[in-house]
């Protein structure tokens, strides 16, 4: 079994990777998400794509690539045709790889997997994967009966127990751009973040070249901004993201009045899928996008292997 691994791609077997990822993507019914951008790895030199290729007809059986982002963990993706399953072509690329890590002194390798894909669990059961954490894609469908009725943020009425009271003092508005610097604020206050870390996500977010809708929520009588949002606009989908109340402001309901005020007064109008991702582990932000109407779309888990 010849496997090939490098650090770049030709052109050909990018080609030959994205044929590939659509037909299992087609078979499985699940996106992969392949990693095939080698300059956002830590280590250029490292080899991190992986591939075992049919001597006959030169078709790409199966693939696998590394992504490390910086730690010393490394993320991995990989897929195989459907017609050459359960032939060890995994395992063996799984084997290089992880002699390729151990190297370069990466201690674990993460997976992502769809709780549907059976087949994989029991491979990641083989080498002992621990369950670290699930990712929820949310689709909003529709508020709760009553919730929103127009267009208005006035209308917004039994998104809490405090709806009206709420819209005479909090405001959502598209950020100024010297509100920004307390977006900061709160984005590191609410995510512990480092300050500079904060600011450079939001910069890096706002330097992207996507369309990007950046939101403040004001406490209009004390004049001061408590809480933030993004919305990324693309041709298919809305995806809002980013989403905080300052720690001093939370377990007020506000966070989940803010949100209500997001998709009525400004995504809505976009008329295409509002889509969001929310860790498993956040329960209060989970609770509170199923009841203003999103529900999940799909799920992802990811499962580590310690190497070192």
């Amino acid at each position: 079994m010849n496997i090939i691994s490098s650090n770049t791609l030709t052109n050909k077997q990018l080609k030959d990777i994205k044929s590939l990822e659509a037909l299992c993507t087609t078979a499985d019914n699940i996106s992969f998400g392949l990693f095939t951008e080698p300059e956002l790895n830590e280590y250029p030199d490292m080899p991190c794509f992986f591939m075992i290729y049919d001597n006959e007809n030169s078709g790409l059986l199966a693939f696998l690539s590394m992504f490390v982002p910086g730690d010393d963990t490394a993320e991995i993706t990989a897929c195989t045709h459907p017609e050459y399953r359960q032939k060890g072509f995994f395992h063996a690329l799984y084997n290089k790889a992880r002699e390729i890590a151990v190297e370069f002194n990466i201690l674990s390798l993460l997976f992502t997997n769809s709780p549907t894909q059976q087949t994989a669990l029991k491979v990641l059961a083989k080498y002992d994967a621990v369950l670290e954490n699930t990712e929820y894609l949310l689709k909003y469908e529709s508020l709760e009966e009553d919730s929103v009725s127009s267009n208005t943020s006035n209308s917004v009425t039994n998104i809490t127990d405090n709806s009206t009271e709420f819209s005479k003092v909090y405001r959502l508005a598209p950020a100024m751009p010297d509100e920004l610097s307390a977006h900061t604020d709160i984005f590191a206050a609410a995510f512990c973040y480092p300050h500079e870390a904060a600011k450079k996500f939001i910069d890096d977010i706002l330097s992207s070249g996507s369309e990007i809708k950046v939101f403040s929520f004001t406490n209009t009588s004390a004049g001061k901004i408590i809480g933030c949002c993004f919305a990324e606009i693309n041709d298919s989908q809305v995806m809002p993201f980013g989403i905080c109340i300052h720690p001093k402001f939370q377990c007020q309901k506000l966070g989940q009045y803010m949100v209500s005020l997001l998709i009525n007064d400004y995504l809505l109008q976009y008329e295409k899928p509002i889509l969001l991702q929310v860790n498993g582990s956040n329960e209060n932000a989970l609770h509170i996008y199923k009841k203003l109407g999103f529900k999940i779309a799909s799920q992802v888990d990811y499962y580590s292997i310690d190497i070192i």
